[in-house]
């Protein structure tokens, strides 16, 4: 599922896509609240889960009925991203699993870069985490840490 030549920023899905992507999730909620594939990829998104921790996971766990698949929550996602215009390409291998490359950036990037901290929370080496799942320095939030240096008095 690794693709070497494509960059891991063109790999995840944008913060506009994102929240795009939870809005219909959570209309598909309310329309339809036994639907266990979309709460499985509404959990997948928020904790940047590997796929295959969401079918371990009983229904129980998060309501009264369902079963849990992987395929169930792709097509889940794939509708989603076609009902929003979102193109998935196999060429840089978007799907549900980029969602954990966002949230693998989004603690890095919001501990100051604390790669440790995110490859222990995701159970990633800090090797594995750089190497698949860091999309890189948030140059906002870099910009802020500059200009929070004060050299003169």
């Amino acid at each position: 599922m690794i693709v070497p030549d494509t960059p891991i920023d063109e790999r995840v899905h944008t913060r506009k896509e994102v929240s795009a992507i939870l809005k219909e999730l959570h209309r598909k909620q309310a329309d339809n609240p036994k639907l266990s594939s979309a709460w499985a990829l509404e959990l997948q998104i928020i904790m940047g889960l590997r796929r295959g921790e969401v079918p371990p996971l009983e229904w129980s766990d998060i309501t009264e009925t369902g079963v849990i698949t992987n395929r169930a929550v792709y097509f889940v996602y794939q509708g989603i991203c076609n009902n929003l215009g979102i193109t998935i390409s196999r060429d840089s291998v978007k799907g549900p699993h980029s969602f954990r490359r966002n949230a693998i950036t989004d603690v890095v990037n919001e501990t100051n870069g604390n790669i440790i901290m995110a490859s222990e929370l995701f159970g990633n080496s800090p090797e594995v985490a750089k190497q698949n799942y860091f999309t890189g320095t948030d140059l906002s939030v870099a910009t802020q840490i500059l200009n929070k240096r004060c050299l003169l008095e």
